[in-house]
Protein backbone atom coordinates (compact mmCIF):
# COMPACT_ATOMS: atom_id res chain seq x y z
CA UNK A 1 0.00 0.00 0.00
CA UNK A 2 0.97 3.55 -0.89
CA UNK A 3 1.38 5.66 2.54
CA UNK A 4 -0.43 9.35 2.41
CA UNK A 5 2.08 11.38 1.22
CA UNK A 6 3.19 9.88 -2.03
CA UNK A 7 -1.11 10.05 -3.61
CA UNK A 8 -1.20 13.74 -1.67
CA UNK A 9 2.06 13.94 -4.43
CA UNK A 10 0.58 12.05 -7.03
CA UNK A 11 -2.82 14.75 -6.39
CA UNK A 12 -0.78 17.57 -6.73
CA UNK A 13 0.75 16.84 -9.82
CA UNK A 14 -2.55 16.07 -11.38
CA UNK A 15 -3.99 19.33 -10.03
CA UNK A 16 -1.09 21.26 -11.87
CA UNK A 17 -1.37 19.66 -15.12
CA UNK A 18 -5.72 20.42 -14.95
CA UNK A 19 -4.50 24.42 -14.09
CA UNK A 20 -2.30 24.12 -16.85
CA UNK A 21 -5.02 22.53 -19.43
CA UNK A 22 -7.31 24.75 -17.47
CA UNK A 23 -5.37 28.04 -18.64
CA UNK A 24 -4.45 26.85 -22.16
CA UNK A 25 -8.43 26.40 -22.77
CA UNK A 26 -9.07 29.89 -21.19
CA UNK A 27 -6.54 31.36 -23.60
CA UNK A 28 -8.17 29.76 -26.59
CA UNK A 29 -11.53 31.01 -25.88
CA UNK A 30 -10.25 34.43 -24.86
CA UNK A 31 -8.04 34.72 -28.03
CA UNK A 32 -11.21 33.63 -30.18
CA UNK A 33 -13.39 35.82 -28.76
CA UNK A 34 -11.14 38.87 -29.31
CA UNK A 35 -10.58 38.19 -32.83
CA UNK A 36 -13.79 37.61 -33.22
CA UNK A 37 -14.76 41.19 -31.84
CA UNK A 38 -12.08 42.55 -33.96
CA UNK A 39 -13.66 41.07 -37.28
CA UNK A 40 -16.69 42.30 -36.01
CA UNK A 41 -15.65 45.85 -35.33
CA UNK A 42 -13.74 46.01 -38.85
CA UNK A 43 -16.43 44.95 -40.79
CA UNK A 44 -19.03 47.47 -38.55
CA UNK A 45 -16.43 49.88 -39.55
CA UNK A 46 -16.91 48.88 -43.67
CA UNK A 47 -20.77 49.12 -43.28
CA UNK A 48 -20.92 52.80 -41.77
CA UNK A 49 -18.39 53.96 -44.85
CA UNK A 50 -20.58 52.03 -47.39
CA UNK A 51 -23.85 53.38 -46.36
CA UNK A 52 -22.13 57.38 -46.05
CA UNK A 53 -20.77 56.66 -49.59
CA UNK A 54 -24.11 54.74 -51.19
CA UNK A 55 -25.84 58.37 -49.39
CA UNK A 56 -23.30 60.48 -50.99
CA UNK A 57 -23.61 58.82 -54.41
CA UNK A 58 -27.37 59.15 -54.27
CA UNK A 59 -27.24 62.92 -52.91
CA UNK A 60 -25.36 63.46 -56.49
CA UNK A 61 -27.52 61.53 -58.99
CA UNK A 62 -30.17 63.48 -57.09
CA UNK A 63 -29.50 66.89 -57.70
CA UNK A 64 -28.45 65.19 -61.10
CA UNK A 65 -32.39 64.60 -61.77
CA UNK A 66 -33.73 67.88 -60.24
CA UNK A 67 -31.19 69.74 -62.73
CA UNK A 68 -32.59 67.62 -65.50
CA UNK A 69 -36.39 68.45 -64.46
CA UNK A 70 -35.49 72.22 -64.11
CA UNK A 71 -33.97 71.62 -67.33
CA UNK A 72 -37.30 70.17 -68.88
CA UNK A 73 -39.64 72.35 -67.42
CA UNK A 74 -38.11 75.56 -68.81
CA UNK A 75 -37.53 74.77 -72.30
CA UNK A 76 -33.90 74.14 -72.00
CA UNK A 77 -31.58 71.69 -73.62
CA UNK A 78 -32.37 68.21 -71.29
CA UNK A 79 -28.24 68.42 -70.60
CA UNK A 80 -27.81 72.15 -69.55
CA UNK A 81 -25.43 72.37 -67.02
CA UNK A 82 -24.59 68.78 -67.18
CA UNK A 83 -21.52 68.42 -69.66
CA UNK A 84 -18.47 66.47 -68.03
CA UNK A 85 -16.52 67.19 -71.38
CA UNK A 86 -14.84 69.76 -69.60
CA UNK A 87 -13.72 68.14 -66.14
CA UNK A 88 -13.03 64.66 -67.99
CA UNK A 89 -13.27 61.83 -65.48
CA UNK A 90 -13.26 64.12 -62.46
CA UNK A 91 -16.51 65.90 -62.40
CA UNK A 92 -17.61 66.92 -58.96
CA UNK A 93 -21.02 68.54 -57.56
CA UNK A 94 -21.37 70.55 -54.63
CA UNK A 95 -25.27 69.13 -53.53
CA UNK A 96 -25.93 72.03 -51.21
CA UNK A 97 -26.94 74.18 -54.49
CA UNK A 98 -30.16 74.20 -56.11
CA UNK A 99 -30.45 72.38 -59.29
CA UNK A 100 -31.16 76.43 -60.72
CA UNK A 101 -27.87 77.81 -59.45
CA UNK A 102 -25.43 74.71 -59.38
CA UNK A 103 -23.53 73.14 -61.98
CA UNK A 104 -21.04 70.32 -61.94
CA UNK A 105 -17.29 71.38 -61.33
CA UNK A 106 -13.62 70.39 -62.46
CA UNK A 107 -12.08 69.01 -59.22
CA UNK A 108 -8.96 68.68 -61.10
CA UNK A 109 -6.21 66.31 -61.01
CA UNK A 110 -6.57 65.73 -57.34
CA UNK A 111 -9.99 64.15 -57.67
CA UNK A 112 -12.94 65.40 -55.90
CA UNK A 113 -12.66 64.75 -51.87
CA UNK A 114 -15.21 65.39 -50.13
CA UNK A 115 -15.04 67.84 -46.62
CA UNK A 116 -17.61 67.83 -43.93
CA UNK A 117 -18.71 71.37 -42.67
CA UNK A 118 -19.98 72.57 -39.14
CA UNK A 119 -23.72 71.39 -39.94
CA UNK A 120 -22.87 68.30 -40.94
CA UNK A 121 -23.15 68.62 -44.64
CA UNK A 122 -20.66 67.30 -47.64
CA UNK A 123 -19.18 69.75 -50.52
CA UNK A 124 -15.92 70.00 -52.06
CA UNK A 125 -15.11 73.18 -50.35
CA UNK A 126 -12.13 73.32 -48.61
CA UNK A 127 -12.10 76.19 -46.36
CA UNK A 128 -13.43 76.10 -42.72
CA UNK A 129 -14.19 72.43 -43.33
CA UNK A 130 -13.21 69.02 -42.30
CA UNK A 131 -11.72 66.37 -44.67
CA UNK A 132 -13.41 63.20 -45.07
CA UNK A 133 -12.00 59.93 -46.90
CA UNK A 134 -14.70 59.69 -49.75
CA UNK A 135 -13.82 61.17 -53.02
CA UNK A 136 -16.59 61.75 -55.68
CA UNK A 137 -16.64 61.61 -58.97
CA UNK A 138 -19.87 61.78 -61.62
CA UNK A 139 -19.65 60.49 -65.22
CA UNK A 140 -21.92 61.47 -68.22
CA UNK A 141 -21.94 59.98 -70.80
CA UNK A 142 -24.65 61.66 -73.97
CA UNK A 143 -22.51 59.82 -76.58
CA UNK A 144 -25.04 56.39 -76.86
CA UNK A 145 -25.84 55.19 -79.99
CA UNK A 146 -29.30 56.91 -80.21
CA UNK A 147 -28.70 60.41 -79.08
CA UNK A 148 -31.56 60.69 -76.73
CA UNK A 149 -30.06 59.23 -73.84
CA UNK A 150 -27.40 59.77 -70.91
CA UNK A 151 -26.16 57.27 -68.86
CA UNK A 152 -25.34 58.77 -65.62
CA UNK A 153 -22.34 57.35 -63.29
CA UNK A 154 -21.72 58.37 -59.95
CA UNK A 155 -18.88 56.95 -57.75
CA UNK A 156 -18.04 57.34 -53.97
CA UNK A 157 -14.51 55.74 -53.14
CA UNK A 158 -12.77 55.25 -49.78
CA UNK A 159 -9.49 54.23 -48.41
CA UNK A 160 -9.64 50.99 -46.33
CA UNK A 161 -6.55 49.03 -44.27
CA UNK A 162 -7.08 46.51 -47.31
CA UNK A 163 -7.10 48.67 -50.44
CA UNK A 164 -9.78 51.49 -51.83
CA UNK A 165 -13.20 50.48 -51.70
CA UNK A 166 -16.05 52.09 -54.21
CA UNK A 167 -19.86 52.42 -54.81
CA UNK A 168 -20.98 53.23 -58.42
CA UNK A 169 -24.76 54.58 -59.03
CA UNK A 170 -25.89 54.47 -62.64
CA UNK A 171 -29.27 56.36 -63.68
CA UNK A 172 -30.14 56.26 -67.61
CA UNK A 173 -32.00 59.82 -68.80
CA UNK A 174 -33.32 60.33 -71.69
CA UNK A 175 -34.21 63.12 -73.25
CA UNK A 176 -38.09 64.64 -73.00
Amino acid sequence: MKNDTTIQKNMRGIVLVEAIIAIGMLVLIVTGTLNLLLRSTSSTNHVIDQTIATYLAQDALEWIIAKYEYNRITGQPWLAGLNTSACGSTCGVDTHTTATAGSLINCGGGGCTLYRNTVGGYSHTVAGHTRTPYVRTIAIDSSLQSGDEALVTVTVSWRESNGTASVPLTLNLYAP
